[in-house]
């Protein structure tokens, strides 16, 4: 049974009203109006409708429209997107596990992005959803090395990173989307459904300018790398905690050739202390800058 917008506002206020008293479980009264495979659909939108006051729907910044358009997430292209999600944070990655759920297919998780890179190639999913900030290998190089490899893939970043640099390198590396974790829940599917299209999509907390010029400026800005790719994962390796031999089991290389990117970052970067290379690897976003760590 099809409803129209003018409806299913009307259904989530009594859906909303009827979960505040206690009176029925938000799945039964939604499957009272709508088809069960409609259900999980409502169920999605009506949890996220207390984000937004009634008397500005029409008017907000989410407002009917997109609001709406969280129903369509599992109707693009036919079928549910088939979404992998990485987090080191194992809470967040099962709650963001559940929620995306209700409307994709999540097809695997990962807690750091080597893992996420190999599952990726063996599962091929549609969509990921990714942080940046992950042990042994960041989202940012994991993003790179996979848009490359599988192209087509999307990649949107869901972090707690909100400086218009990080969002600008996510683009230099290949992203499609990039939202925050304090965002409301119906901008990341609003995302989803973004960059299944084609299109990208970066939050507007971080810009409000029209996406083609940001884009443009984010490729624009900072294209010169000091490092290699593989002095980036040494460096991030080593500036985590791990030892030479770890960093070189993990790597598949000989903890000589560690050495040896080591003391070559560091003559390149004019770095003389362990110490100012952990800073520089913090600063460059390689590590989490609220973990600490020990000196390479």
């Amino acid at each position: 049974m099809k409803s129209s917008p003018k409806t299913l506002w009307t259904l989530v206020d009594e859906l909303r009203r009827a979960r505040e008293q206690g009176l029925v479980p938000l799945i039964e009264a939604v499957e009272q109006v709508y088809q069960p495979e409609e259900a999980v659909d409502l169920m999605v939108t009506s949890e996220l409708s207390a984000d937004f006051d009634p008397k500005q729907r029409t008017t907000s910044v989410v407002g009917e429209r997109e609001f709406l358009s969280v129903v369509a997430v599992s109707r693009s292209a036919g079928a549910r997107p088939k979404i992998l999600i990485a987090d080191d944070h194992a809470i967040l990655l099962e709650a963001l596990k559940k929620l995306i759920e209700l409307s994709c297919t999540v097809v695997g998780t990962a807690t750091d992005g080597r893992t996420l890179v190999t599952l990726a190639e063996k599962l091929l999913p549609d969509v990921i959803i990714a942080d940046i900030n992950m042990p042994n290998l960041n989202g940012w190089e994991a993003c790179e090395r996979l848009v490359k490899k599988l192209p087509g893939i999307k990649v949107i970043f869901l972090t707690v990173n909100e400086d218009r640099e990080s969002a600008e390198e996510a683009i230099r590396r290949g992203a499609s989307g990039y939202v925050l974790k304090k965002s409301a829940s119906i901008e990341l599917f609003k995302a989803i459904q973004t960059v299944m299209s084609g299109r990208s999509y970066i939050t507007p907390q971080i810009s409000r300018e029209p996406l083609n010029i940001f884009i443009s400026r984010a490729k624009s800005h900072g294209a010169h790398e000091p490092l290699t790719a593989r002095q980036r994962e040494v460096l991030q390796l080593l500036a985590e905690g791990k030892s030479m031999k770890e960093a070189a089991d993990i790597l598949s290389i000989t903890a000589r050739t560690v050495a040896f990117h080591k003391y070559s970052m560091m003559e390149h970067l004019g770095i003389t202390r362990n110490s100012e290379l952990v800073r520089y690897a913090t600063q460059a976003g390689l590590v989490d800058p609220t973990l600490e760590r020990d000196a390479i």
